[in-house]
């Protein structure tokens, strides 16, 4: 389905509290090399409270199975189709509906259950689309069966279908169980011996190996059920985005220290720190990076606006608002970029 009409005119359209919807494959004018040097030519049509949009700060963004996009605000998560916006909010007394409004982690699983972390540290819920009612999953210090901590990272599940949940006190895999004719959701539990500091996020290789990312990096030995540690040193502060390159490196972004380049030497089977260059935009920042179908990086800052990297050129090209231009970014704050099915990207930012 077409969430938003293309343009004629090939225009980047930028849904924020907003998005942004450039790159679009159907559109092979939005990349061609005047662009690159013509930064005039991408414009940024916003999509606001004023559209039906619960918040106006957009801190995550997924497309489900069915096509629909969901945005996790700071006022419950968003439903868009392309028109209107459906919105799911916390309830009083309504055990079936969200824990808390302040969503900040969305992930759709293969089942097409979608998992919402927030901002309250209430555990973790789990969407069902069918019903349209959230189940709550929530420590229970009488329960080893039970997540470890309502405090939660991320959540992500592997190419064999297993869901691992970083907290702040353990890796957590989902393991469903059969009681009385009915399937229940437990956690089995890893802890770390090794540092003090939690894994904040996770990423099955090319290998099947789960890397697993702290102040070092670590990998889950699936056969011993062990967490084994590296000597790749990371970084101190929270992971918050990991994706890979045409070449095979591996980006890695913090919310404090920038972003974390990493090499994989086939000849010693291990990973080795690289330069990130100038895609280090902002090293004593949050940053968030994603890599469409053409290789091009693009980097969301907390304070900068956004970044597009050319590696062919080793050029940067830096989109920041004007606030006297309306098709300007709308903010210098982003937390989350996404491309969705068709090539659209689409951009999540704060708004005061």
């Amino acid at each position: 389905m077409t969430l938003i009409k293309k343009s004629s005119t090939m225009k980047i359209i930028h849904f924020l509290f907003y998005f942004m919807y450039p790159v679009t494959s159907g559109c092979a004018l939005l990349f061609n090399s005047s662009i690159y040097s013509q930064t005039a030519n991408l414009t940024f049509e916003r999509i606001t409270t004023k559209d039906g949009l619960s918040h106006s700060t957009v801190s995550y963004i997924i497309q489900d199975k069915k096509g629909f996009m969901w945005f996790a605000t700071f006022d419950g998560i968003n439903r868009y189709d392309g028109y209107s916006f459906k919105i799911y909010r916390h309830i009083e007394n309504d055990s079936s509906s969200l824990s808390d409004n302040g969503s900040f982690f969305l992930y759709e699983d293969n089942d097409g259950y979608i998992w919402v972390i927030n901002n309250a540290n209430a555990g973790l819920d789990k969407f069902d689309p069918e019903t349209e009612t959230f189940a709550h999953f929530r420590h229970n210090p009488e329960d080893s069966t039970s997540i470890s901590s309502n405090v939660i990272f991320s959540i992500n599940q592997d190419r064999s279908g297993n869901i691992w949940i970083c907290t702040d006190n353990a890796l957590n895999l989902i393991v469903n169980k059969r009681f009385n004719n009915k399937t229940v959701t437990c956690f089995k539990r890893f802890y770390n011996t090794t540092n003090t500091l939690p894994f904040t996020n996770t990423y099955e290789n090319d290998n099947g190996k789960l890397l697993l990312f702290a102040d070092y990096l670590y990998y889950f030995d699936r056969k011993n059920n062990k967490i084994l540690k590296t000597d790749v040193v990371l970084t101190n502060s929270n992971i918050v985005s990991v994706t890979k390159d045409a070449e095979g490196y591996l980006w890695i972004t913090s919310d404090l220290n920038g972003i974390i380049k990493l090499f994989y030497n086939k000849k010693t089977d291990r990973y080795e720190r690289a330069d990130p260059g100038k895609v280090n935009v902002t090293p004593n920042n949050r940053n968030y990076i994603l890599i469409d179908n053409k290789d091009r990086i693009w980097i969301a800052t907390e304070s900068k606006g956004l970044f597009q990297y050319i590696g062919k050129e080793d050029r940067l090209i830096n989109f920041i608002n004007n606030k006297t231009d309306p098709i300007s970014i709308s903010d210098n704050t982003i937390y989350s970029l996404y491309i969705d099915r068709s090539g659209v990207l689409w951009i999540g930012t704060f708004s005061q």
